[in-house]
């Protein structure tokens, strides 16, 4: 069987996460979070909805494999009960390579269809430009250096989505949840459009500009086969709007990305709900996780937000 679990902070909520310092002048700062979750039959809908809301300036983003044991993996979709999907626009699709210097690839994607009008501009800087791009994703050697597993992913509309690179004995992983970065209004389906991106392969960071004002800066700070970790400087309006929105898939236990929220709050308290039971709550760090294996994504990461 595969168990994924690392010798780490060990978390109440029954997940783990490496610990992170934080420097002795840095507060954490105090989120707020409000469920908008609905309850969806539907495998790809992105139904779990939690916006953190905070005036911060810097913020981390890790990724984790899960802590159940499992037999076998599953990436597949499942469109099974799905509603049709709402009209798109149509694209010249293409796949364009912008740098690859055989520790890191860089590849931007331009979709078929996509939902909404315009696509982003993605640069690598001393590599490549690709124009109205849907997604682009990163590709890294692994510390065996035996493979070169994709681990990241930024969509035009905001979403994210991180993983660790696979564990020792395993080719490839799931993407799971996924984490919108920028001023996206806290609606049914938020987002924060993306017009450009620019990707610096000295500093292994990337600067984000977006089409109603305000940048971001994501650096990455560590990868390998325990954990992703990510810093997110915001440059955006963080008083109006969510400063990090977190999206997911639940459809019961076992058919999720994410099944259980877990939080501390600013004098050390941890809280930890269900997904569907928890409605609110103030914390400096998030887990969301899932405590019960699921058919879908099965290998995909459990997530930690946590405020500077």
């Amino acid at each position: 069987m595969k168990k994924y679990v690392w010798i780490a902070l060990a978390l109440a909520a029954g997940t783990a996460f490496a610990a992170t310092e934080t420097p002795e002048d840095i507060i954490p700062v105090t989120a707020k979070a409000q469920n908008r979750t609905t309850e969806t039959q539907c495998s790809e809908n992105n139904n779990v909805n939690i916006p953190l809301s905070a005036e911060v300036k810097s913020f981390l983003i890790e990724a984790i494999h899960p802590t159940y044991e499992y037999k076998e993996d599953n990436c597949q979709p499942n469109f099974e009960n799905c509603p049709e999907p709402p009209p798109s626009h149509a694209f010249e699709p293409g796949v364009f390579k912008l740098y690859d210097d055989f520790e890191t690839v860089v590849e931007a994607v331009r979709d078929v269809a996509w939902w909404q009008p315009k696509g982003m501009r993605v640069t690598v800087d001393g590599g490549g430009v690709a124009n109205d791009v849907h997604y682009f994703r990163i590709y890294r050697k692994t510390e065996k250096r035996d493979s070169w597993p994709q681990f990241f992913v930024l969509y035009s509309d905001g979403n994210l989505r991180l993983a660790p690179q696979p564990p020792p004995g395993v080719s490839n992983t799931c993407f799971g949840s996924s984490i919108i970065i920028g001023p996206a209004d806290a609606n049914d389906r938020p987002f924060a459009e993306i017009e450009s991106v620019k990707y610096f392969p000295d500093t292994d960071s990337m600067k984000i500009e977006y089409r109603t004002g305000g940048s971001a800066i994501i650096s990455i700070l560590e990868l390998n086969s325990r954990v992703a970790r990510l810093r997110v400087e915001a440059d955006y309006d963080t008083s109006a709007f969510p400063f990090v929105t977190f999206r997911s898939m639940y459809v019961k236990d076992g058919v999720s990305d994410v099944d259980q929220i877990w939080w501390k709050t600013e004098d050390g308290k941890t809280k930890n709900k269900a997904v569907l039971d928890f409605r609110k709550g103030e914390g400096v760090e998030w887990v969301f996780y899932r405590r019960a294996q699921s058919i879908h994504n099965t290998s995909g990461p459990n997530i930690r937000i946590k405020t500077e």
